[in-house]
């Protein structure tokens, strides 16, 4: 798999978009490595704090990156790998009990329908969706 990056400026619009406080996004950004304006997950991000340690906001920052990579991906593989994720991140809020997460991304799964075709959060990826629209 090749290392995902995304817009720093379009990830910082999309943390907000989540509601996640600016604590959490300096921490969530800081755990990255950015290089000419591009954001990528490190390849170990562990939260080493005793303060900031509210799954939620964890949870959406990673709504929020995985949204993005999607968002801006241009190759099917691409695509694929940003619905995993994101699929990923709402059996994970789920588990943990964190339905406003769940909530937002099924609402985000439903405005982009249009892009991936997939109507459920499960649904089998078949073929790549035509990205005609950018959402």
């Amino acid at each position: 798999m090749r290392i995902v990056t995304v817009e720093l400026e379009g990830l910082y619009q999309d943390l907000d978009s989540w509601r996640v406080p600016h604590n959490y996004v300096r921490l969530f950004i800081s755990k990255c490595q950015i290089v000419k304006g591009r954001v990528s997950l490190g390849s170990f991000i562990f939260n080493d704090t005793e303060h900031m340690t509210n799954p939620r906001q964890w949870l959406a920052a990673n709504a929020a990156f995985w949204c993005r990579a999607y968002r801006e991906s241009q190759q099917c593989a691409d695509q694929a790998q940003a619905l995993g994720a994101i699929q990923s991140v709402n059996a994970m809020a789920g588990m943990l009990g964190h339905g406003e997460v769940v909530t937002l991304i099924h609402s985000w799964w439903g405005n982009t329908f249009e892009l991936h075709q997939l109507p459920q959060l499960n649904s089998k990826f078949s073929q790549c969706p035509d990205k005609t629209t950018i959402h």
